[in-house]
C-alpha cells in the first residue's frame, strides 16, 4: 500500500465517515452460530497463518449469510469459494 497506509487515528476517522454515510450499511450477523461454524471450518488447516484470520472471518460471514463476497484480494477469493466477485 506504500504511501496509502493510514495511521490508526486516520483509519478511525475513515471508519467514522463510513458509519455516518447514509449510503453505507453494516450487515449484522443474523446467525452467529452459523458464522462461527464456517469460521472454524476455514481455520481448521494445520498451517493456517494468523494474518489469514480476517479473510477467513469475511469468507465465513459471506457463506453463513448467503452473501456474495466482492474483493480485490485473489487469496481471499480462493479461500471464500463461490460465490465471489474478484475485481481487478
Amino acid at each position: 500500500m506504500q504511501d496509502e497506509v493510514k495511521t490508526q487515528r486516520e483509519a478511525w476517522e475513515i471508519y467514522d465517515r463510513l458509519v455516518g454515510d447514509s449510503l453505507i450499511a453494516f450487515y449484522p450477523e443474523r446467525n452467529p452460530d452459523a458464522v462461527e461454524n464456517e469460521f472454524r471450518k476455514l481455520t481448521a488447516m494445520a498451517r493456517f497463518a494468523p494474518q489469514q484470520w480476517p479473510d477467513a472471518y469475511l469468507a465465513a460471514f459471506a457463506r453463513a449469510e448467503d452473501l456474495i463476497l466482492v474483493t480485490f484480494d485473489r487469496a481471499l477469493s480462493k479461500l471464500a469459494g463461490e460465490p465471489v466477485v474478484l475485481l481487478k
